[in-house]
């Protein structure tokens, strides 16, 4: 997987391009495992959608949110999970980066305050920066640019 957060990232469903339905199973550390685990499932099936050019020309929009595919629905939550959306954006001076703005809404009443200091702390910024990183250089990528530059 281009997603160095998840052991796998699996296409069950395309409704069309940039919209999917994904089974996401995700690598955390042994420690945070074991301090999740009840938490968290082993994997999660969510859809995924993103619109490009939007807000701004240049700019994706994306929306990921829980997805039960037996009612072929979204869901308000799945274990932890909730859901997530932003844009990514150019960066203003270096054409190589991108910024990504977002909001994520999970479940995590039961996670001990030191659990999430750590998590902010030490993996969230890395996690994004390894995301987008390994995602521009996937052949997930390749495929979804050659996809909508033959839709013209």
């Amino acid at each position: 997987t281009w997603d160095t957060n998840f052991e796998t990232i699996e296409v069950l469903h395309t409704f069309e391009p940039d919209d999917y339905v994904l089974r996401m199973s995700p690598k955390l550390p042994g420690l945070m495992k074991w301090a999740l685990s009840y938490l968290m499932s082993e994997s999660y099936t969510v859809r995924f959608r993103c619109q490009r050019d939007f807000p701004e020309r240049g700019q994706v929009s994306f929306a990921c949110v829980p997805y039960d595919m037996e009612k072929g629905t979204v869901m308000e939550e799945q274990g932890s999970l909730k859901a997530k959306s932003g844009v990514i954006m150019p960066h203003d001076t270096d054409p190589q980066k991108s910024m990504v703005v977002g909001v994520e809404r999970s479940n995590l009443k039961w996670v001990p305050d030191w659990t999430l200091s750590m998590l902010a702390d030490k993996l969230l910024m890395s996690m994004v920066i390894g995301q987008v990183e390994a995602y521009m250089k996937s052949p997930l990528y390749a495929e979804t640019e050659a996809q909508l530059a033959a839709l013209g």
